[in-house]
């Protein structure tokens, strides 16, 4: 009796939505470049980045010394709770608007999940990957973190000053409203 690829249908399912998010955030990254910069390159950084965060935790490395009940309990709500707000983020705001650059014209969303945070797309994508990790156990997988939350803070203040550009008075009063990607629980 042969054994249940698991491991290979993680892996593809893992790949598939790698390749998703890292092509939304390549498209995000080359609508927000206000300086000189190749785009082939920043696309490549990010999806290799993307792909680094999802299989990396699979690969053999050091481990957490955490128990699994423990790396379950925290690792999978932090997790669920990324993937979710990706989701609702991007179903909310519609995949077009999210990989396009802000214009004058389009409504600026401001309700829902965007009334609690004004980035919950890089908020979710810095929770999942650590979520993922803990999950996994996976040391070199949390060690890449830092620089992606890096990556997708730039990428946030250079969308910051396009929205305040194309919508100068409405993004000033949301921007007093809303905390930049601490969750406003109230």
């Amino acid at each position: 009796m042969t054994e249940f690829p698991f491991l290979h249908l993680t892996l593809a399912g893992v790949l598939g939505f790698t390749c998703a998010i890292g092509g939304y955030l390549s498209a995000r990254l080359r609508n927000l470049l206000i300086f000189p910069f190749n785009v082939a390159v920043a696309s490549t950084l990010i999806t290799c980045t993307a792909l680094a965060r999802f299989l990396l935790p699979l690969a053999p490395q050091p481990r957490l010394g955490l128990p699994d009940t423990v790396a379950w309990i925290v690792g999978l709500p932090l997790f669920l709770t990324g993937v979710l707000m990706l989701v609702l983020a991007i179903w909310q705001i519609g995949l077009p608007a999210a990989s396009t650059p802000p214009k004058r014209g389009r409504e600026l969303v401001t309700g829902g999940i965007y009334r609690r945070l004004r980035h919950p797309i890089y908020l979710g994508d810095i929770l999942w990957p650590i979520g993922w990790a803990i999950l996994f156990k996976a040391r070199w997988a949390l060690a890449v973190t830092p620089v992606w939350v890096v990556l997708l803070l730039i990428i946030a203040i250079l969308e910051e000053k396009m929205l305040a550009e194309a919508y100068p008075e409405e993004y000033k009063e949301y921007k007093k409203r809303v905390p930049f990607v601490t969750l406003r629980v109230l």
